[in-house]
């Protein structure tokens, strides 16, 4: 790393360093398999919180904010889930993507508080009454459009992944087309 960094003194030699660490098993990029491991993240780890915070940076973090769950734990659970009609499969979906990422987001402490285990359209709608700040607060999220209940939660976090993977991929600046250096060095 040292050689490439004293052969190029007229610029940094960004290209030459990531073929050298891809070489070495080491990628310096994002690519598709990072953001899909960032998506995963779950409720509770340590990288939740700053990482919501990157990809919403209107939140004040200065204020109290707890990372919440959009769908509430609450109204994912099995039984609740069997009484509103779905299956099997989509019960373990529902629970096993309940406190992933794309069913998070980070809300005022006070908000959060009151919210509880409400369903997530009615306390949107109860909580921005305007339409148009409705819209702003869904949109500004990467809600999409709320269903109107459990039931429809695997739709709704499959869609809202995508809009954070969309998200991640352009705050990462992820080279999602091209081959990465890690790729590019196998390939050698």
């Amino acid at each position: 790393m040292r050689e490439i960094l004293r052969n190029d003194a007229n610029e940094f030699p960004v290209a030459a360093l990531e073929r050298e660490m891809a070489l070495r098993g080491k990628s310096l990029e994002f690519g598709a398999a990072e953001i899909d491991d960032l998506l995963e993240i779950e409720y509770g780890d340590r990288r939740t919180f700053p990482l919501l915070s990157l990809l919403y940076p209107f939140v004040d973090t200065r204020q109290l904010h707890h990372v919440d769950h959009i769908f509430p734990k609450g109204l994912l659970q099995p039984r609740k889930l069997a009484v509103a009609g779905c299956d099997r499969a989509m019960i373990e979906a529902c629970v096993g993507n309940r406190d992933r990422l794309p069913n998070l987001q980070l809300l005022g402490g006070t908000l959060n508080t009151v919210k509880s285990d409400q369903e997530p359209k009615a306390w949107f709608e109860a909580t921005y009454r305007d339409p148009s700040s409705l819209r702003e607060a869904l949109d500004r999220n990467d809600l999409g459009e709320l269903p109107d209940g459990a039931a429809d939660f695997v739709r709704f976090y499959e869609a809202r992944k995508e809009r954070l993977r969309a998200r991640l991929a352009q705050l990462l600046g992820a080279k999602s087309a091209a081959a990465s250096p890690l790729e590019e060095a196998a390939a050698e």
